[in-house]
């Protein structure tokens, strides 16, 4: 059920030429029929560690983001383990279906799909930024800038300790406070 070419109009707009692969994919619930979900998974050599696919239910579209490692990983063995997991196919079963676990705030997902169109899709873009070359695309100097300029203090870090308006620390002269201006 794969396919290199959007289903339809909605999915075939994109600005880049990075590769994608469209699928529908089978919810398992208790055995249950639920209808199909289209997922457009989508490789951009400029993010090279990482794979996205967009989800798209009645409920609008969602697009996860997780390792192009742990995906390759679990075409060959049960991998992941929290928000996202992968299960390989079973030989047991004779069927080739990958299992994709996902889980969010709002609940959990089984998905399964034909595991064919994946792993070819995914050669692909080993083919285009080979394993262990993913970080020489990464500017990591203006990488580590952003990070450094965007940060925000950890939540769960003490507060920073600072001498009470009008006392003097070792350190008095270099810490300015809106209400007492430093003289």
């Amino acid at each position: 059920m794969g396919s290199r070419r959007p289903p339809d109009e909605d999915w075939s707009s994109s600005l880049c030429r990075q590769p994608h692969l469209y699928l529908t994919l089978r919810q398992r619930v208790f055995q249950q029929p639920t209808p199909p979900i289209r997922a457009r998974f989508r490789y951009d050599p400029a993010f090279a560690f990482a794979v996205s696919v967009d989800f798209a239910t009645m409920a609008g579209t969602t697009t996860w983001v997780f390792s192009r490692d742990l995906l390759a990983s679990g075409l060959l063995r049960p991998s992941g383990e929290g928000d996202v997991w992968f299960g390989p196919p079973c030989p047991c079963h004779r069927r080739e279906t990958l299992h994709i676990g996902l889980k969010g705030r709002d609940g959990r997902a089984l998905l399964e799909t034909d595991v064919a169109p994946v792993r070819d899709w995914l050669a692909g873009t080993f083919a285009l930024v080979p394993a262990g070359t993913e970080g020489r695309s990464i500017d990591w100097d203006t990488s580590f800038e952003r990070v450094c300029a965007t940060r925000e203090p950890r939540r769960d870090a003490p507060p920073t300790a600072r001498p009470a308006p009008g006392t003097q620390s070792p350190r008095s002269d270099r810490i300015t406070n809106d209400n007492h201006p430093k003289q």
